[in-house]
């Protein structure tokens, strides 16, 4: 394997398997990518695309496709996805999903730049003109997938209208029930792109029940339906992936409810026997999923171990949310952090920022933050994306104050007041996806 250095990034490359990109292709991905350079070009693209087009779409191709995380699929999964619905046929919901792409992949690469908004534009027109009374669930899912990028292209806006990646997730959602993409009648593909909308959905809904900042877009909509913790409305209708025969997504489903059982502060509630036996139902549930994560490492044993830390830092979010601080409580969660950070130290990055987050507030020690920062600067490198921007900021705040807080003998507040305060700091609604 050679390596050699241009513009103060690192690229690499076997002389036996690898294309080289030449020194204008260096200069275009700019000094803060590593491009790893791959045997997997598009050699065949049924259309005929420019020089610059298909530049941008080889550069989706080996770079801006690692940024798709979806839980429980791997990047390469939702890129032979998204391709295959892309290139596949001309239909004018295809088409969109190409324009999209294609408009991701400018954003990711240059920024905000007009050209994006170009390919946004034709992949909204062609979504509009490819509506029609007999859709049918192809198309559908080609629609869904358009929305997910949209989404993806707003997030990393960070503009004061950047809130709208949220009505993108939710219009996915409306799809999804309406076409019933999340029946148990459908392909594994299907499973990919309902995964995927769960997945932004359950991890938007974590934010805005810990986000509170008022007089802002977000917080107005989210007061609309009665409780801050809520999505737009649209996203009110039903929960999707409810009949599908999937651990991941069923692992999601759980982690939904977990943020709702936030929605009950009060004593009263928190006390009474229906909202104990509902949250020791949870944790029985949680403990299940990850028993059977377990058992899958065997088989693929990176990807599993990534879950089975999701699904610990799950249950620790759970027993933070409804504990009492009592002994067996407290001994509770010390053994899952225990087994938590063990998995962490076998691990070189994680792709799912909302389980670094979970754990890394939990680091009891330096030898644990330590593992937290190693974890942190391995999953920057693989897969940069802006919620680790935040997930750092909130750590390494959490941390200062914790220390600031062992010199005071009154420091202690609970934990959704600590965890309201440190995600309301940001004045935009932080992602972790």
């Amino acid at each position: 394997m050679q390596r050699i250095a241009a513009s103060n990034a690192m690229f690499y490359s076997d002389p036996d398997t690898a294309t080289w990109v030449n020194n204008h292709d260096f200069a275009r991905y700019g000094d803060s990518v590593t491009l790893p350079i791959s045997a997997r070009t598009l050699n065949w693209i049924p259309y005929q695309l420019d020089a610059e087009l298909a530049t941008l779409l080889d550069y989706f191709h080996i770079v801006a496709s690692k940024s798709l995380i979806v839980f429980g699929c791997s990047s390469g999964d939702i890129l032979q996805l998204v391709l295959r619905m892309a290139l596949s046929d001309h239909t004018l919901s295809a088409v969109a999903v190409l324009q999209v792409i294609l408009a991701f992949s400018t954003l990711h690469r240059d920024g905000p730049s007009a050209q994006a908004i170009h390919l946004k534009v034709k992949a909204l027109r062609a979504l509009a003109s490819s509506v029609t009374a007999d859709i049918d669930a192809t198309a559908t899912a080609h629609h869904v997938v358009c929305g997910m990028f949209l989404c993806l292209c707003e997030m990393r806006t960070n503009s004061d209208t950047s809130y709208q990646w949220l009505w993108y997730v939710c219009g996915a959602k409306s799809l999804i029930k309406t076409q019933r993409l999340d029946g148990p009648d459908h392909n594994k593909d299907f499973d990919i792109v309902v995964g995927w909308a769960q997945y932004y959905e359950v991890m938007a809904r974590f934010s805005l029940r810990h986000w509170g900042r008022e007089h802002s877009y977000e917080f107005e909509f989210a007061e609309n339906l009665g409780y801050h913790a809520a999505l737009p409305s649209v996203c009110a209708r039903g929960n999707i992936a409810a009949e599908l025969d999937n651990p991941p997504i069923a692992m999601l489903d759980l982690l939904r409810e977990v943020i709702d059982i936030a929605e009950a502060p009060s004593i009263s509630q928190n006390s009474s026997s229906g909202y104990t036996e509902y949250a020791l139902e949870l944790e029985d549930k949680l403990h299940n999923a990850y028993r059977s994560f377990l058992e899958q490492l065997r088989t693929v044993p990176k990807r599993q171990t990534a879950i089975a830390v999701f699904c610990l830092a799950v249950l620790v979010y759970l027993l933070r949310l409804t504990s009492t601080h009592g002994k067996d409580k407290s001994t509770k969660i010390d053994g899952l952090l225990d087994e938590a950070f063990g998995h962490l130290a076998e691990l070189d990055s994680l792709p799912f920022p909302l389980a670094i987050l979970l754990l890394g507030l939990e680091a009891r020690n330096d030898r644990e933050r330590k593992v937290i920062v190693k974890l942190i600067a391995g999953t920057e490198r693989d897969i940069p994306t802006q919620a680790l921007l935040y997930v750092k900021s909130i750590t390494a705040s959490s941390w200062v104050q914790e220390d600031l807080r062992k010199d005071c003998s009154d420091g202690s507040i609970g934990y959704m007041e600590n965890m309201n305060r440190l995600i309301s700091s940001f004045k935009i609604l932080p992602t972790f996806i």
